[in-house]
This record gives structure tokens, C-alpha cells and sequence, in this order.
């Protein structure tokens, strides 16, 4: 069971009741109870709070001084950083196989523009080459460059990309651990 459900269970909340104190449809809320979609994180700030003040309403009896909100429920903000890891992992993954792709299709540019210059060095005896010849390999030449020129960039920033997603998983994973064992239950 996860803590949205465990929340709303304790307070004594319908479904449709705890939505509306979340401000998100009913349909969200179960969702988010089947485990289907995840809290963000001003949704996990708002149940916290939905948490507090019902907590110190069943101890004082009392609607509590609106003021800042001390975050207890730290599952919740594991399973948030866990969940932010997982996608960054997942994002620089994609990433790679680009640039993966892209290194291939840079592998094989290069094989055609070595096939290329083969055929423009070949002589053959008794022949003469034409002009119209003479451009085509000039145009397959310059499609090469254009296509490899182009690449290189494309691979630099992927690279970048899949460097920051990782950054950000290290980092995510990081609090995901630190809330795990701070986690009360």
C-alpha cells in the first residue's frame, strides 16, 4: 500500500474527498493509489501538509497556525527521488542508443567517401573519364562532408545529454538513499 493511499486510510477520506483536498481529479487519485502515476513533487508538499494538519487536529482538536511544513513523510520523498533517478537512467539510455546510431552512420559515411575516392583514383586504361563523372564524385564528396560535418555536433551534444541525465540519476539516487534511511514508519 503505498502512502497516498496509507494518507487518505488514516484520515478517514473518501477517495473523492482526499482528491479534492489535493486538488487533483478523482480519477488522478486513483491513479496514484494504483501505483499508476506518481506524485509530483508540489503534490507530495500538499500531502504533507494534508498530513500535519490532520495530525494536529486529532491531538488538539484544533485547526493548526498556518506556517511552514516539516516534511515527516520521507517514503514519499524517497520513492519521488527514486522515481526521478529511474527516468533520468531511462532518458540517458535513449540518449546512447542515438549516439550510437550516429556513430554508425558516421562508420559508414566514411566507408562510402573511402569507396569514393577509390573510384575517383581509378584509371582505367583506354578510358577517359567524363566531366559529368568528375561531378558526381565532386557532389558525393561534398554530401559526405556536409553529412559528417553535421554529425559531429549532434554526437557531441548526445554525449552532453547522456553525461547530465547520469549527473542527475548520481544525484537523485544520492537523496533517494539519504530519505530511505531517514524513512519513519
Amino acid at each position: 500500500m503505498n502512502d497516498f493511499k496509507k494518507a487518505r486510510q488514516k484520515a478517514r477520506l473518501s477517495l473523492s474527498a482526499m482528491a479534492n483536498l489535493m486538488g487533483i481529479s478523482k480519477s488522478m487519485a486513483f491513479k496514484i493509489e494504483e501505483g499508476k502515476r506518481q506524485l509530483s513533487y508540489s503534490q507530495i508538499i500538499k500531502l504533507t501538509a494534508i498530513q500535519e494538519e490532520l495530525a494536529h487536529i486529532s491531538t488538539t482538536g484544533k485547526k493548526a497556525e498556518t506556517g511552514r511544513v516539516a516534511f515527516t513523510n520521507t517514503g514519499m520523498l524517497a520513492e519521488l527521488h527514486k522515481a526521478k533517478m529511474e527516468r533520468h537512467l531511462k532518458q540517458a539510455a535513449g540518449c546512447k542508443w542515438k549516439l550510437e546510431k550516429l556513430q554508425q552512420d558516421m562508420h559508414i559515411l566514411e566507408k562510402q567517401s573511402a569507396l569514393h575516392e577509390l573510384i575517383g583514383n581509378l584509371v582505367i586504361p583506354g578510358q577517359t573519364r567524363k566531366r559529368g563523372d568528375e561531378l558526381l564524385l565532386e557532389i558525393m564528396e561534398l554530401n559526405f562532408k556536409k553529412k559528417s560535418g553535421a554529425l559531429v555536433p549532434e554526437q557531441e551534444m548526445l554525449q552532453d545529454k547522456i553525461d547530465t541525465h547520469l549527473a542527475y540519476a548520481d544525484l537523485h539516487q544520492e537523496k533517494w538513499k539519504e530519505y530511505l534511511e531517514m524513512k519513519i514508519d
